[in-house]
């Protein structure tokens, strides 16, 4: 007989009170991720201090990837994989900056489309 391990339900942790989680969408090419970071990074912490001043807090809901040097979610996967660790009532901010006219990184938003 075949054994088939049902996949575990994620039950995330409750965001506090006040809180947001951040989720910055990315592009599927490395180069547009990398070169779009310090827009990213330094938007990011104008939204933080933006919050603060409303007396809230803004949490990024994923890591920045160190070895890749950015912070986008760059691939569909990723994306499920983070929604799986936010609570569906949590308050979401998407928000994502570019240093192009065109903002590359809204050109694969099926990385944060699983969430709907």
């Amino acid at each position: 007989m075949l054994k088939y391990d049902l996949p575990k339900i994620a039950h995330p942790k409750p965001v506090p009170e006040r809180t947001a989680l951040l989720i910055a969408n990315g592009d599927l090419r490395l180069s547009a991720n990398q070169s779009d970071w310090p827009y990213q990074a330094a938007m990011e912490e104008a939204l933080v201090k933006a919050f603060a001043n409303e007396g809230w807090d803004l949490v990024r809901a994923h890591p920045i990837d160190e070895k890749n040097k950015h912070g986008f979610i760059s691939n569909q996967r990723m994306g499920m994989d983070i929604f799986k660790s936010i609570p569906a009532d949590a308050p979401l901010v998407v928000a994502e900056a570019s240093g192009n006219t065109a903002i590359t990184c809204w050109l694969d938003c099926a990385h944060i489309k699983a969430r709907s």
